[in-house]
């Protein structure tokens, strides 16, 4: 039987799904508008530094990996894609905020 505590557990999960949803759909509307010079240099920058950071993140899981593999012998984790996905959106959306905080965009 669910009782209410189930119920409110389901629902901010479904709330917070869909705000990453949200999150990931806004990433790929912000990349694509056209703007000025000054936008295109915020959005450039959040871009690259964003690209870096996942790249790094990426590098990382590759090593975790290999660790687990030839040292303990242990299978390669699965890294669903959905969370690495919004894990990069967050980060984008911090470094435009940032950027457009810093030249007033």
């Amino acid at each position: 039987m669910y009782d209410i505590k189930d119920t409110l557990i389901l629902g901010l999960a479904l709330l917070a799904l869909l705000a990453f949803v949200a999150l990931d759909v806004a990433l790929l509307v912000s990349l694509g508008r056209q703007g000025d010079e000054r936008r295109r240099m915020i959005v450039g920058r959040a871009s690259t530094n964003s690209f870096a950071v996942m790249a790094v993140y990426l590098v990382y899981c590759v090593i975790e990996d290999l660790y687990r593999g030839m040292a303990l012998g242990l299978p390669a984790e699965n890294h669903p894609p959905l969370v690495t996905l919004t894990v990069m959106s967050i980060w984008y959306f911090a470094n435009l905020l940032y950027f457009r905080r810093k030249y007033g965009a």
